[in-house]
């Protein structure tokens, strides 16, 4: 019999074929036993708290978090475990804080997403970081938590607040931000204080005032474009975790818990305006390297 063979052309659409019918690598893993199929009530209770006005979500009373803030810690217990179980079940996280100047715990917080979570031993001395007491040769957890969106803690009759624990259940109502202002406005409000921003980024990095090479650049980094901002919310929280970053930069007064607090767009901003003033004149005056424009009063309650 005559061979015929496959011209250069054959070849391509035989083998775009086979490309086309191969089994994505998700299907042949489940295929060949390697990968559990996905757990969709966990996508279910997910979508769920997205969609309800208040649900109930488990708290940690760890730091005054604002929306795209990122906390990077070490934690033990109870943290540790919570934090495992809540990444599996999809359960709601949620981060409060103290106020720094009254030690009063606060009642507004954020939804925090567990951006990763690593486990290691702490088997030599201790470990004690955001832990109620000193242990030693426990699990405990690399963590980082990125703020979403601001929640309000839903407190019934009866019940006493603040609470004994660091971590519990709590009924939360989401808090939406108020679109006051039109697309136009924002837009001019965000120009007015741009030039300020800018100031300010460009002095704590010519007089040194970062606590670690690149700490600045890897918060805006987190932050994204100060312009595609949207709300005068948006702007306020924006410039509150850029000068208030965690780690602490030092640099500007403590004003994370009256931002969650305040009771209007227009009065985060004008907090954010004068601390970004009064932060600039003060480094102006002291000669570089870290500074510590309101040292810390942090208290328990």
């Amino acid at each position: 019999p005559t061979s015929h063979r496959k011209g250069p052309e054959t070849s391509r659409v035989d083998l775009a074929l086979r490309i086309v019918h191969m089994p994505s690598p998700c299907l042949l893993l489940l295929h060949l036993g390697l990968a559990k199929p996905p757990d969709y009530s966990v996508l279910s209770r997910r979508v769920a708290a997205l969609r309800s006005d208040s649900t109930t979500v488990r708290l940690l009373v760890l730091d005054s978090l604002l929306p795209r803030q990122r906390l990077s810690l070490q934690l033990g217990p109870p943290y540790s475990q919570m934090l495992s179980d809540a990444r599996a079940s999809g359960e709601p996280i949620a981060v409060i804080g103290v106020n720094q100047r009254t030690g009063r715990l606060l009642t507004r917080g954020v939804e925090v997403r567990i951006e990763s979570l690593s486990h290691f031993m702490a088997s030599d001395g201790g470990f004690a970081s955001h832990s109620t007491t000193w242990s030693t040769g426990f699990r405990a957890i690399d963590a980082a938590l990125v703020g979403g969106r601001r929640c309000e803690v839903l407190l019934p009759e009866g019940v006493r607040w603040p609470p004994n624990e660091r971590t519990f259940e709590a009924r939360v109502r989401w808090l939406e931000s108020e679109a006051t202002m039109s697309v136009a406005a924002c837009e001019a409000l965000t120009d007015s204080l741009a030039p300020l921003v800018g100031e300010w980024v460009a002095l704590a990095k010519e007089t040194q005032r970062e606590r670690s090479p690149g700490q600045l650049d890897a918060v805006l980094s987190d932050l994204g474009p100060l312009c595609e901002m949207q709300t005068a919310d948006d702007v306020a929280f924006w410039i509150g975790a850029l000068i208030n970053p965690l780690p602490a930069l030092g640099a500007a007064r403590e004003i994370r818990a009256f931002l969650l607090e305040a009771s209007s767009p227009a009065l985060r901003v004008e907090c954010v305006r004068r601390a970004l003033e009064e932060s600039i004149g003060r480094m102006r005056e002291q000669p570089p390297g870290p500074i510590e424009v309101e040292p810390s009063t942090r208290r328990t309650f």
